[in-house]
């Protein structure tokens, strides 16, 4: 089922390091080689295997064996992602690659939903449009009409952090009779792309992660959101369901086929983790401790790997940030690896309104 997109990611990966690494000829050969049986090889032991000969290649004999198929944290400015000797074998873009290659696997052993695999597969993103039955809606909004502003990234106007009732509503979504049936239907779609390791893992990220969001998307806020940019190096789904019609302006945004990690991609990205070398100071990489976490920036957000992306960027991949309008009654699921963002908002506080079912399932057990 993804045989092509395999190949193009190994193809590409392939001139990638032929073009900018320190690898030698016979270590990448190696590297794609391992690459391709991990592809086929049976989970659990077999795939260990192969990832400790691909680390082997990689770290050689650094101190930290075994840290470079552990996540902690999605961070960029780590040791392993910018260490000075090992930025030009770039771990980033490998975890990147393999996370991947995991994904196309879990999906042929578990998916019976062909379609939609194939559609986030290619776009990036799935729409599907009166998802659930007229009864149910009908009911929802019951639910969802007297909550209170939600929490959001960065504090606006009419968007302030509360932590307190953040973590209220967290707690209580899914024990809503009519909230909590809407949430079992996504968690069983969501499940059903391959990109959780099995359904309880989907379940209980889910169920933790989701809340109603409301939120008054304005023109004149300053929001970070707006700013095109991606959660993830490895492939990890949010999802928004809107029970009224969303427009332009209010909307999600995404670059479709943005998910894709292609050779400009890759020249794109390995660039922003070397200028991190030069703008941050050791210390500030060697500890997140050092970072300040008082304010939420694109830089801070860029530094824990969601990275920002200009629009000459966007121009060099061919890519194209674009609104995603639905009717009421709608699912979006994005694969946030890809670009995306926040519309630019209302002028008219009276239309800014925008309200959304909203969590996401990712995990860090992308190996």
């Amino acid at each position: 089922m993804n045989f092509k997109m395999e190949y193009n990611l190994l193809k590409d990966f392939y001139e990638f390091l032929k073009f900018d690494s320190s690898f030698n000829d016979l270590e990448i050969s190696n590297l794609i080689s391992l690459l391709e049986k991990y592809r086929n090889a049976s989970f659990g032991k077999e795939e260990k295997k192969i990832l400790s000969l691909i680390e082997y290649i990689v770290l050689e004999d650094y101190k930290n064996q075994g840290e470079l198929f552990t996540l902690e944290n999605k961070y960029a400015a780590n040791s392993i992602s910018v260490n000075p000797f090992l930025i030009d074998k770039h771990p980033w873009l490998i975890r990147s690659v393999i996370s991947r290659l995991k994904v196309f696997k879990r999906q042929e052993f578990m998916s019976n939903n062909k379609s939609h695999v194939n559609q986030i597969n290619k776009n990036g993103i799935l729409i599907i449009k009166d998802f659930c039955n007229s009864d149910l809606y009908s009911f929802l909004k019951n639910e969802y009409i007297n909550k209170p502003v939600a929490l959001n990234k960065n504090s606006t106007k009419t968007v302030a952090r509360n932590l307190i009732s953040f973590k209220r509503i967290n707690l209580s979504i899914y024990r809503e009779k009519y909230s909590g049936i809407l949430l079992d239907e996504i968690i069983r779609k969501v499940f059903s792309l391959g990109f959780n390791d099995d359904f309880s893992q989907t379940k209980r990220i889910i169920r933790k992660s989701t809340f109603w969001q409301i939120l008054n998307i304005l023109y004149v806020d300053h929001d970070i959101q707006k700013d095109c940019h991606m959660d993830t190096f490895f492939p990890s789904l949010k999802f928004w369901y809107f029970p009224l019609r969303v427009s332009s302006k209010k909307s999600f945004m995404y670059a479709k086929y943005s998910n894709r990690l292609t050779f400009k991609r890759m020249q794109i990205d390995s660039l922003k983790l070397k200028k991190m070398m030069d703008l941050v100071p050791n210390e500030v990489l060697e500890s997140r401790y050092n970072l300040d976490l008082k304010s939420s920036t694109s830089y801070e957000s860029s530094l824990q790997g969601s990275f920002r992306y200009s629009l000459q960027e966007m121009e060099e991949m061919g890519l194209e940030l674009k609104p995603i309008t639905v009717p009421a009654n709608s699912l979006i699921i994005a694969d946030v690896s890809g670009m995306h963002s926040r519309g630019l908002g209302s002028k008219n506080f009276n239309l800014s309104l925008r309200i959304a079912m909203h969590g996401n399932s990712r995990h860090l057990n992308v190996f």
